[in-house]
């Protein structure tokens, strides 16, 4: 599968995800600002590793995806928050930290 699908896929399941009911996921304290660090985490780190770009190419890419979600939320059911997009950056945040920290300890060769 080459790559562009795969990131295209990707970030279809996230956008679908993100534009659920509210409803369907569970309920618990801090648990919607704690989803939304947790899935950019992991959406930062496998973007970055799907698409092979520089970081701060990824960093922002995800920034603006993550916005475009947030004003379609406001379409659906659920609505714009802008506490959602502070979390969804604290997230992207930590995930380019994380890749960076990694790329200190072990080197990629051939990186874009």
């Amino acid at each position: 599968m080459k790559k562009p699908l795969i990131s295209i896929f990707i970030i279809t399941i996230y956008i679908l995800i993100m534009l659920l009911p509210r409803k369907w996921f569970f309920n618990f304290q801090w648990g919607d600002n704690i989803g939304h660090i947790f899935i950019l985490y992991i959406l930062t780190i496998v973007l970055f590793h799907v698409l092979k770009k520089k970081l701060i190419f990824n960093f922002f890419f995800i920034i603006l995806i993550s916005t475009i979600v947030e004003i379609m939320q406001s379409f659906t059911s659920r609505n714009f928050s802008n506490y959602d997009l502070l979390y969804n950056i604290l997230g992207i945040l930590l995930g380019s930290i994380s890749i960076y920290l990694f790329n200190l300890i072990n080197p990629v060769k051939n990186t874009k």
